[in-house]
């Protein structure tokens, strides 16, 4: 289901970048819309790979996604199911861009050539698509400056006009229309290349990446702002057998490496499981294995060879928006995800088969933009097709310094009593202030098992060396005046 996003503009600054006027920059991404169906906006080019020759460059990764059920022999997959298409759609079979001559040069479906010349000087013309009985041109009708998503920018316009052999203006539904060049941001505006002429088709921008604007993809770099010591914690459900099924789940990240072109977080993974029978690994948030993307790819996009990241594997895109509503500490939600069963098998097929296992697809997710991840759905299959959903929501978050919601200990958190830890966070000592002696403290991880035991203890106050201790969160109960009190005590 298409997800309809507000637009959520991002300001960036543009030192030190300047595309100029090449319609598809090396690292820019772009979102597009039909002028005549304002839904119709799933329409995408990114630049996942592109090579060089002499003074040309060919972009050969745009993709697009649709639901093909006649191409079975090309796609079909376990169960008999016909899987997605992958097909090369509007912008048309190949992208050719000349950085000398400034020519960009497309097949439509029928392997017809369409060149379109933006070297024009202005007030003049050239055609760029001709078939014996219809002739199309585009003229350089001015250069101005425009502004679009709060952003002003240099833009060349290029206006459509259709002919006759014989040189008379015809009727078409292009004719007037302006292909709209910016210096900075490459297209703004341009047709459907791949049905042309059968279909004339209009879009406009909806988003661009790099500088970042608009509704497009969210990246990895956005949804996984985590450094060294961050803290989170999921509380993880599921629906299924007439059950209300949960358990809350701690992340803590312990280091975080970057690369030339990647980034590695690791983490460390404890459970917290009041529920009984919650069973698989799928229902977690984030298992404790490390997250690793290459910088600047989106979220969708999980890397199948960690040497070089260059394989996409999953399904439709994450749209980059902002809800007019927020959540968790005011922070807005940053964008909602779709996505489903589906693995990237090759170029060479162009499908997108069912990913063949047991467990679950995430069918939707929420981020923040200080935060990250904030919420996700699964949708269940294989073994765990009795539950009707699973889901994770983020409750707690120590993220870059910034300390949010609140923290699960356990059901039978008591608070009968003051108590007070300090310094907490620590990395070493950590001194206990009770309104009552203290008869016995009890450190335990966040899995239940007891890592300190203290007794006889008969003071108000005590300083404990958590020296030994792994860095992460452990749960602190002290016993005082026949009543128990609970405490999260993080070391970094």
């Amino acid at each position: 289901m298409k997800i309809l996003l507000t637009t959520f503009v991002l300001i960036s600054s543009l030192i030190g970048f300047s595309q100029n006027y090449q319609p598809f920059g090396q690292n820019s991404s772009k979102r597009f819309f039909d002028v005549d169906s304002l839904t119709n906006d799933n329409y995408f080019f990114y630049n996942d790979y592109s090579t060089s020759s002499g003074d040309t460059t060919y972009f050969t990764q745009y993709r697009k996604l649709v639901h093909i059920q006649d191409y079975t022999e090309y796609c079909t997959f376990w169960g008999g199911a016909s899987g997605l298409f992958l097909d090369t759609t509007w912008l048309g079979i190949t992208i050719k861009w000349n950085n000398v001559t400034r020519e960009l040069s497309l097949l439509n479906n029928h392997a017809e050539a369409i060149n379109f010349d933006f070297n024009l000087p202005i007030g003049a013309s050239a055609p760029f698509y001709s078939n014996g009985s219809i002739e199309y041109r585009i003229e350089h009708s001015a250069t101005v400056l425009s502004s679009f998503y709060n952003i002003t920018d240099s833009v060349q316009l290029f206006e459509i006009q259709a002919f006759d052999p014989g040189g008379t203006p015809i009727a078409s539904a292009l004719n007037g229309f302006e292909i709209k060049l910016s210096k900075n941001y490459g297209i703004m505006s341009f047709i459907n290349c791949f049905e042309f002429p059968a279909l004339e088709q209009k879009f406009m921008l909806k988003g661009n990446t790099f500088p970042d604007f608009g509704e497009y993809s969210l990246t990895n770099d956005l949804a996984y702002p985590w450094q060294t010591g961050d803290q989170l914690q999921y509380r993880n459900s599921r629906l299924g057998q007439g059950a209300n099924q949960y358990n809350y789940q701690m992340l803590t990240v312990t280091d975080r490496v970057e690369t030339a072109d990647s980034v590695w977080i690791y983490l460390t993974s404890a459970l917290i499981e009041p529920s009984p029978a919650f069973g698989g690994p799928f229902n977690h948030q984030r298992s404790a294995q490390p997250i690793i993307y290459r910088k600047g790819s989106f979220v969708t996009y999980l890397p199948t060879n960690r040497s070089n990241y260059e394989i996409p594997i999953y399904g439709p895109l994450v749209f980059r928006g902002e809800w007019t509503d927020t959540n968790f500490c005011g922070d807005s939600l940053k964008a909602v995800s779709s996505s489903g069963y589906f693995q990237y098998l090759c170029d060479v097929c162009q499908c997108y088969g069912q990913y063949d296992g047991h467990g679950s697809s995430t069918s939707s997710q929420t981020y923040l933009e200080n935060f990250g991840v904030s919420s996700r759905r699964h949708e269940p299959y294989g073994y765990l097709m009795n539950g009707t959903g699973l889901g994770s929501l983020l409750i707690y978050a120590d993220v870059n310094g910034v300390t949010c919601g609140n923290l699960w200990a356990d059901l039978d958190e008591l608070n009968t009593f003051n108590l007070e830890l300090f310094p907490n966070p620590t990395n070493d000592l950590v001194t206990i202030n009770s309104e009552f002696q203290m008869e016995e403290i009890t450190i335990r991880d966040f899995s239940g098992r007891i890592v300190r035991e203290l007794s006889n203890i008969n003071q108000k106050e005590t300083t404990l060396s958590l020296t030994d201790l792994q860095n992460g969160a452990y749960i602190l109960e002290v016993k005082a005046n026949n009543s128990a009190q609970k405490k999260t005590i993080f070391k970094h």
